[in-house]
Protein backbone atom coordinates (compact mmCIF):
# COMPACT_ATOMS: atom_id res chain seq x y z
CA UNK A 1 0.00 0.00 0.00
CA UNK A 2 2.66 2.34 0.60
CA UNK A 3 4.66 1.46 -2.29
CA UNK A 4 1.28 2.35 -4.39
CA UNK A 5 0.84 5.35 -2.65
CA UNK A 6 4.67 6.89 -3.30
CA UNK A 7 3.75 5.08 -7.20
CA UNK A 8 1.16 7.52 -7.88
CA UNK A 9 3.22 10.16 -5.67
CA UNK A 10 6.02 10.13 -8.06
CA UNK A 11 3.90 10.02 -11.26
CA UNK A 12 1.49 12.99 -9.90
CA UNK A 13 4.80 14.40 -9.90
CA UNK A 14 5.74 13.34 -13.66
CA UNK A 15 3.24 14.47 -14.74
CA UNK A 16 2.62 17.96 -13.14
CA UNK A 17 6.57 18.48 -14.69
CA UNK A 18 5.38 17.44 -17.86
CA UNK A 19 2.41 20.10 -18.27
CA UNK A 20 4.61 22.73 -16.58
CA UNK A 21 7.83 22.15 -19.47
CA UNK A 22 4.48 21.88 -21.95
CA UNK A 23 3.08 25.17 -20.69
CA UNK A 24 6.53 27.39 -20.91
CA UNK A 25 6.74 26.02 -24.32
CA UNK A 26 3.58 26.85 -25.53
CA UNK A 27 3.92 30.57 -24.04
CA UNK A 28 7.44 30.85 -25.10
CA UNK A 29 6.33 29.98 -29.00
CA UNK A 30 2.82 32.42 -28.41
CA UNK A 31 5.95 35.46 -26.93
CA UNK A 32 8.01 34.83 -30.09
CA UNK A 33 4.54 35.14 -32.65
CA UNK A 34 3.71 38.39 -30.51
CA UNK A 35 7.18 40.13 -31.04
CA UNK A 36 7.39 39.05 -34.84
CA UNK A 37 8.64 41.96 -36.88
CA UNK A 38 6.56 41.93 -40.70
CA UNK A 39 8.11 44.54 -43.25
CA UNK A 40 5.99 45.80 -45.98
CA UNK A 41 6.31 48.25 -48.63
CA UNK A 42 4.63 51.00 -50.35
CA UNK A 43 4.93 52.83 -53.40
CA UNK A 44 2.57 55.59 -54.68
CA UNK A 45 2.46 58.81 -55.92
CA UNK A 46 1.54 61.87 -55.69
CA UNK A 47 1.11 65.60 -57.88
CA UNK A 48 4.39 64.62 -59.93
CA UNK A 49 6.19 62.86 -57.49
CA UNK A 50 6.70 59.19 -56.36
CA UNK A 51 7.26 57.85 -52.59
CA UNK A 52 8.82 54.64 -51.10
CA UNK A 53 7.80 53.82 -47.83
CA UNK A 54 8.91 50.77 -45.54
CA UNK A 55 6.52 50.24 -42.79
CA UNK A 56 6.53 47.88 -39.59
CA UNK A 57 2.87 45.33 -40.00
CA UNK A 58 3.93 42.79 -37.92
CA UNK A 59 3.56 43.23 -33.80
CA UNK A 60 6.97 43.62 -32.43
CA UNK A 61 9.87 45.71 -32.98
CA UNK A 62 12.37 44.67 -36.49
CA UNK A 63 16.29 45.27 -35.66
CA UNK A 64 17.93 45.69 -38.72
CA UNK A 65 21.03 43.61 -39.18
CA UNK A 66 21.26 44.50 -43.05
CA UNK A 67 20.02 47.56 -45.01
CA UNK A 68 21.10 46.86 -49.10
CA UNK A 69 20.07 48.93 -52.23
CA UNK A 70 20.55 47.05 -55.46
CA UNK A 71 21.01 48.34 -58.41
CA UNK A 72 20.80 46.10 -61.64
CA UNK A 73 21.83 43.72 -59.49
CA UNK A 74 24.53 44.69 -57.79
CA UNK A 75 24.84 45.27 -54.08
CA UNK A 76 25.61 49.08 -53.15
CA UNK A 77 25.63 51.61 -49.47
CA UNK A 78 23.21 54.53 -49.47
CA UNK A 79 25.29 57.22 -50.59
CA UNK A 80 25.72 55.34 -53.63
CA UNK A 81 22.38 54.75 -54.27
CA UNK A 82 21.84 58.28 -53.64
CA UNK A 83 24.11 59.61 -56.05
CA UNK A 84 23.14 56.96 -58.88
CA UNK A 85 19.32 57.73 -58.50
CA UNK A 86 19.68 61.30 -58.54
CA UNK A 87 21.95 60.90 -61.62
CA UNK A 88 19.58 57.92 -63.27
CA UNK A 89 16.55 60.69 -63.28
CA UNK A 90 18.75 64.00 -63.21
CA UNK A 91 17.02 65.27 -66.95
CA UNK A 92 13.13 64.38 -65.20
CA UNK A 93 13.70 65.54 -61.89
CA UNK A 94 12.23 69.01 -59.90
CA UNK A 95 13.71 71.85 -58.30
CA UNK A 96 12.00 70.68 -55.56
CA UNK A 97 13.94 68.70 -52.36
CA UNK A 98 14.60 65.36 -53.68
CA UNK A 99 15.02 62.55 -50.45
CA UNK A 100 16.74 58.73 -50.31
CA UNK A 101 17.24 57.39 -46.70
CA UNK A 102 18.55 54.01 -45.54
CA UNK A 103 19.00 52.66 -42.42
CA UNK A 104 22.21 51.56 -40.38
CA UNK A 105 22.97 47.77 -39.20
CA UNK A 106 20.99 47.99 -35.21
CA UNK A 107 18.82 50.61 -35.69
CA UNK A 108 15.16 49.65 -35.09
CA UNK A 109 11.93 49.82 -36.94
CA UNK A 110 8.88 50.09 -34.14
CA UNK A 111 5.32 48.35 -34.74
CA UNK A 112 3.60 50.55 -37.36
CA UNK A 113 6.76 52.82 -37.95
CA UNK A 114 7.17 54.10 -41.40
CA UNK A 115 10.53 54.73 -42.87
CA UNK A 116 10.64 57.25 -46.10
CA UNK A 117 13.13 55.82 -48.45
CA UNK A 118 12.66 57.47 -51.64
CA UNK A 119 10.86 60.80 -52.47
CA UNK A 120 11.39 62.35 -55.52
CA UNK A 121 10.10 65.14 -56.98
CA UNK A 122 9.86 65.35 -61.23
CA UNK A 123 9.20 68.03 -63.32
CA UNK A 124 5.15 68.58 -64.42
CA UNK A 125 5.78 67.00 -67.76
CA UNK A 126 7.37 64.11 -66.68
CA UNK A 127 5.28 60.95 -67.40
CA UNK A 128 5.45 59.21 -63.41
CA UNK A 129 4.24 55.60 -65.14
CA UNK A 130 7.85 55.64 -67.37
CA UNK A 131 9.27 56.60 -64.56
CA UNK A 132 7.82 54.07 -62.30
CA UNK A 133 8.72 51.51 -64.79
CA UNK A 134 12.36 52.56 -64.96
CA UNK A 135 12.73 52.57 -61.33
CA UNK A 136 11.50 49.18 -60.71
CA UNK A 137 13.48 47.34 -63.46
CA UNK A 138 16.68 49.17 -61.83
CA UNK A 139 16.38 49.35 -58.03
CA UNK A 140 16.01 47.23 -55.25
CA UNK A 141 15.73 46.85 -51.50
CA UNK A 142 16.39 44.09 -49.26
CA UNK A 143 16.51 44.56 -45.14
CA UNK A 144 17.74 41.86 -43.35
CA UNK A 145 16.24 42.15 -40.17
CA UNK A 146 15.14 40.08 -36.18
CA UNK A 147 12.85 40.08 -34.34
CA UNK A 148 13.56 41.03 -30.62
CA UNK A 149 13.79 37.04 -29.88
CA UNK A 150 17.20 36.89 -32.79
CA UNK A 151 14.69 35.11 -35.12
CA UNK A 152 16.10 36.40 -38.71
CA UNK A 153 13.98 37.72 -41.43
CA UNK A 154 14.70 39.22 -44.80
CA UNK A 155 12.63 41.76 -46.66
CA UNK A 156 13.48 41.93 -50.01
CA UNK A 157 11.20 43.86 -53.11
CA UNK A 158 11.80 45.26 -56.47
CA UNK A 159 9.58 48.29 -55.50
CA UNK A 160 7.07 46.83 -57.19
CA UNK A 161 5.39 44.21 -54.90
Amino acid sequence: MNITIQVITTLTALIAIGLIYWTIRTQQKHNKLSVAPRLCDWLHTQDNSVHYDIINKGLGTAKVGKFTFIVDGQEICWSEFDKDIRHYFEQELSNAHQHTSGLSSDSYIAKDERIRVLELHFLPKSKLSHILERLIKRYQLKVEYYSLYEETFTYQSGLND
